[in-house]
């Protein structure tokens, strides 16, 4: 019914994962929650968890007990739920790269890191999504997947812009559209090689 711009999660993840496992990471986390509200309000699996679970389970390195669900925007939950669960995994069994839904868990996964005495990258990599400035003013500077927000912002006004109806313009078109952006891999402090010893 409504034109919209949306971000391309499946290729984001491949983009992560991937990069990850070039640098030597294959018990790769995930956090984030099971499930979100879709724009027709039911309940449904997210999206990048959803891209996370079938990335992994082709490669043949899923791990049930390497996914920490945790809300969306609560980065003292995310701070709490990892401090209980990296506390009592072995380390050796422990991720050694995790990838997070957004930057607040990312900052919550960071905090609750640091109160465990483990180092970012060092004893594990944190890759985030959303690439806002927050990414690059956290320390370390999160590696992140970036959406293109500006881009995706002028888009949605060249769309609004091509169906507005105004005494002086007629929309010059009548249908929804919808646009897939491609997101990036921005490689900043967070990740780094993981080499077995």
């Amino acid at each position: 019914l409504y034109d919209s711009v949306v971000l391309n999660f499946e290729l984001g993840i491949k983009q992560a994962l991937d990069y990850l496992r070039s640098t030597g990471h294959t018990r790769i986390g995930y956090i984030g929650p099971k499930q979100l509200s879709d724009e027709t309000q039911r309940m449904v699996l997210e999206p990048r968890r959803r891209y996370y679970e079938h990335y992994m389970r082709e490669a043949g390195l899923f791990e049930q007990n390497l996914i920490f669900e945790t809300p969306m925007r609560n980065q003292v939950a995310v701070e709490h739920e990892l401090q209980l669960r990296l506390s009592a995994i072995d380390g050796d069994k422990r991720p050694t790269a995790m990838i997070t839904v957004n930057e607040e868990t990312a900052i919550g996964a960071i905090h609750a890191l640091r109160s465990l005495h483990l180092k970012i990258p060092e004893d594990i990599s944190i890759v985030s999504f959303n690439d806002t400035v927050m990414s690059s003013v956290v320390e370390p500077a999160l590696t992140s997947i970036s959406p293109h927000l500006d881009y995706m912002a002028a888009t949605a006004v060249q769309l609004v812009h091509q169906r507005a109806s105004t005494p002086a313009h007629q929309p010059e078109r009548h249908f929804p559209q919808k646009i897939v952006i491609p997101p990036a891999l921005v490689v900043r402090n967070s990740t780094g090689s993981y080499i077995e010893a």
